[in-house]
């Protein structure tokens, strides 16, 4: 008990420190961001209500974010129970039991956890429901499921990927799926109350989390002295590399062609669970115009259409903002990847890197990993055979737009805030989210392609500048 307490004050003297050094961030940027999300987020969901869906919708769609939440936080999990490349590995040199590094470790989680409970707190008040007793139970019997959800997972992973038996495989399997269905049923009775899950108290929820941390800690026990060594060798695996320099010198500079060919290879080979989570949601977006457009929920258009009245039909207004909002989703994964190359950034300063480099190479990446957005929302679009054929041509121009300047402008701003990634992703999505907003009011249209060019000359210049200057001082001081 005295380590897991000198390890945590330790850790929270290191979190002290880090906000401190980044005072700007926390006092400026954050209220700033926050307040523009509030105020989106607010007036969509004024008109909204999930009253009007069943319980077992919701628990169809609890458990689907659920397993997505499992998958997002999966690097970020292993790195708290291994502290792959991370300044917490001293702690594996000190006389510390393992079963002390798996409580500092579900510590940790359990802390980042709560702001998932949080946020759901924060949405169900934005709908105008009230907080009852048994929400608040079944609330953080949630919150406490998905904690350990993550530590079993990650302990499964790991294990999985040096054991490579299909049968243990099959158990972890066998092991996750009920808690995350679990999990989904108490989300969805936190918003719809059912009498399925009146049953299931907050009693019952501490007994499940208790035995599931018993089995864990069970196992990580059994397993770390040989899964530590694994974990830290997982990225240094050499594997046949899809991208090379050489295939991008003809566009960009050596330094740049060097650095974009890595940043992709790092992507296939993903570097982070949140590569799979975006393709994820990137295909349920696509999923969702597809259906959206064939069930015929939008009133059907004449024969005789002019281009001014098919630019303004919800079928296209649907495959714009899809478009927008596919785009975001994959172009996050910049400020993930930022975050994830701080600690080896001195080999661009060993390669003598310029600011102007760095930041260009970043631009590049996240034009390229957005690029299939607009290629598959108007495929998915024009197959529906719901959309005017004579304005297919301009729909592809406005995708197309839509995806240049929403790239160009998340892909701007990755040196913006290198070591806050989650606010990174908010202020993106912020950005996404206006993208979208400008598609269905039809501001992002072919009409204005020769205006739009003329604000985005203009701006990319002020931005290039404002890129290179964060890259440069970043090169300069690291990540301090």
């Amino acid at each position: 008990m005295k380590s897991l307490l000198l390890l945590l004050a330790a850790s929270s003297r290191s979190q002290i420190r880090s906000v401190m050094s980044h005072l700007y961030s926390w006092l400026i940027l954050t209220p700033m961001v926050i307040g523009i999300t509030w105020l989106s987020v607010s007036r969509l969901t004024e008109d909204v209500s999930l009253q009007s869906l069943s319980f077992g919708q919701l628990w169809l769609a609890g458990t689907i974010g659920s397993v997505a939440l499992i998958g997002f936080a999966l690097s970020r999990t292993v790195t708290d129970i291994y502290h792959v490349s991370r300044p917490e590995s001293y702690i594996d040199v000190l006389p510390v039991a393992a079963n002390t590094h798996f409580d500092f470790a579900l510590l940790s989680r359990f802390s980042r956890t709560l702001f998932v409970g949080l946020a759901i707190l924060l949405l169900k008040w934005l709908l105008g429901e009230s907080l009852s007793l048994w929400a608040s139970g079944w609330l953080a019997a949630y919150v406490l499921l998905m904690t350990i959800a993550e530590m079993l997972a990650a302990l499964f992973f790991v294990h999985g990927l040096r054991q490579k038996q299909m049968s243990f495989r099959l158990a972890a399997f066998l092991l996750l799926v009920p808690v995350t269905i679990v999990a989904g049923a108490m989300l969805a009775a936190v918003f719809k109350p059912h009498r399925l899950v009146k049953q299931m108290t907050f009693a019952i929820g501490m007994l499940v989390f208790l035995t599931l941390t018993g089995i864990a800690r069970k196992l990580h026990q059994k397993w770390r002295a040989d899964d530590l060594e694994h974990a830290r060798h997982l990225q240094s695996e050499s594997r046949l590399s899809l991208f090379r320099w050489q295939r991008f010198r003809r566009r960009f500079s050596p330094s740049v062609a060097a650095q974009l060919a890595r940043d992709l290879q790092l992507t296939w080979r993903g570097f982070s669970s949140s590569v799979y989570v975006v393709v994820v949601i990137a295909v349920a977006l696509l999923i969702a115009l597809f259906a959206l457009l064939q069930a015929n929920l939008f009133a059907p258009y004449g024969e005789q259409l002019s281009w001014f009245d098919a630019a303004r039909l919800y079928q296209i207004y649907a495959v714009k903002i899809t478009c927008a909002l596919a785009t975001t989703t994959l172009a996050v994964l910049t400020p993930v990847l930022v975050a994830y190359q701080l600690p080896h950034l001195w080999l661009e300063r060993t390669t003598e890197t310029s600011g102007l480099d760095l930041w260009q190479a970043k631009l590049q990446y996240t034009r390229i990993v957005s690029a299939v957005a607009p290629l598959l929302s108007f495929a998915v679009g024009a197959a529906t055979g719901s959309l005017p054929s004579f304005y297919l041509p301009l729909l592809f121009a406005e995708c197309l737009m839509i995806w240049w300047a929403l790239s160009s402008l998340i892909g701007a701003f990755a040196y913006e805030m290198p070591t806050r990634s989650g606010l990174a992703i908010i202020l993106m999505a912020t950005i996404g989210t206006a993208g979208g907003a400008a598609a269905a009011f039809g501001l992002l249209t072919s009409a204005l392609l020769p205006f739009g060019a003329l604000i985005y000359a203009q701006a990319m210049q002020g931005l290039t500048e404002k890129g290179r200057a964060r890259a440069r001082y970043l090169l300069l001081i690291g990540d301090e």
